[in-house]
């Protein structure tokens, strides 16, 4: 389980979100046209496209946010959505 994740700037255009098991998402790309890949189900990465570095963010944040709390929720044996 992530709980924690940290935003590398390597270049212009190319981020990495690692976490202590290694990165679980990068984001490739140039204004207009940057792409966030999913590497948490390994092999094969899923893409989505977005404008800016900001959108792509938020992507990876609700993913990663939303997995903890559905991990918790299930765990405390609650099978209610959580709505915030």
């Amino acid at each position: 389980m992530n709980t924690n994740f940290t935003v590398y700037k390597r270049n212009f255009g190319h981020w990495d979100i690692c976490s202590e098991e290694g990165r679980l998402f990068r984001i490739r790309g140039t204004p207009g046209d940057f792409v966030a890949m999913d590497e948490r189900n390994k092999p094969y990465p899923v893409t989505k496209g977005f404008k800016t570095v900001a959108t792509c963010m938020a992507f990876i944040c609700d993913e990663l946010m939303f997995e903890e709390i559905v991990k918790e929720n299930s765990v405390s044996g609650n099978n209610k959505p959580i709505v915030h």
